[in-house]
């Protein structure tokens, strides 16, 4: 697994350009659920909604290029086979 991507359930936040930029905050390939007018409160909210989560969290201006802003997401440790 590529650990410069976001994966199912990460948080992801989008900048969408319009007259003023607006901040989308969702979950990795779902639709928004919150928008933001400032690029902080964004990414204030997606870092604590990715700690309660356990969950990493992310920035994209362009929806191809991602910026981990927050690691909560728990390590997966190797499977061990028996000896």
């Amino acid at each position: 697994m590529r650990s410069d991507l976001p994966t199912p359930g990460d948080v992801v936040v989008y900048r969408r350009d319009a007259p003023g930029s607006v901040y989308l905050l969702s979950a990795f390939r779902h639709a928004s659920r919150l928008t933001f007018h400032t690029h902080d409160d964004a990414i204030r909210d997606a870092t604590r909604i990715a700690a309660t989560n356990h969950v990493d969290a992310w920035y994209t201006a362009d929806g191809q290029l991602y910026r981990s802003i927050a690691r909560h997401r728990a390590q997966r440790l190797p499977l061990r086979t028996a000896a």
